[in-house]
């Protein structure tokens, strides 16, 4: 739905618009099920996710990262498997273009760059979890993790 007002400032005369912001995600369900993850081990997801701009206007998207545990594992024992964790989203052109590569818990908190998507385009984004085989940790902890992508007209 689109609305259209005027307002006046200082005698000078103003335009502003609204238009309806939407961004489609496609596939909505899982990307990982039971990934089972140690020291070394990668798991890539098993679909890309589109992300497509259907509305008239220019958009930034973000996305972040909700996790929590899964009984048995405890708040803490999913905090620490949130920042052991690494999350590489990676935008498949020639050359491949790294969108974000951090924990899992970077994701939890505010990312520090959006993307950019105009009107009626679309980028494919894939999505691997990796633990380093540095860490020296044993954790048997389970996390349930959902993806949010959040947009903003530009």
């Amino acid at each position: 739905m689109k609305r259209t007002f005027s307002d006046f400032n200082n005698k000078a005369y103003s335009k502003i618009s609204t238009a309806k912001l939407e961004v489609i995600v496609n596939p909505v369900e899982a990307i990982f099920e039971d990934a089972v993850l140690r020291p070394g081990s990668t798991v890539q997801g098993r679909k890309a996710i589109t992300v497509f701009n259907p509305s008239e206007i220019s958009l930034r998207y973000w996305i972040f990262a909700d996790w929590s545990p899964v009984p048995p594992t405890t708040s803490l024992e999913a905090l620490m498997a949130a920042q052991i964790t690494q999350v590489l989203i990676i935008k498949p052109v020639l050359p491949p273009l790294t969108i974000f590569s951090g924990s899992l818990q970077q994701l939890n908190d505010i990312p520090q760059h959006g993307r950019l998507l105009e009107s009626m385009e679309s980028e494919e984004l894939n999505f691997t979890l990796l633990l380093s085989s540095s860490i020296l940790i044993t954790l048997d902890a389970r996390l349930k993790v959902d993806f949010l992508f959040v947009a903003e007209s530009l």
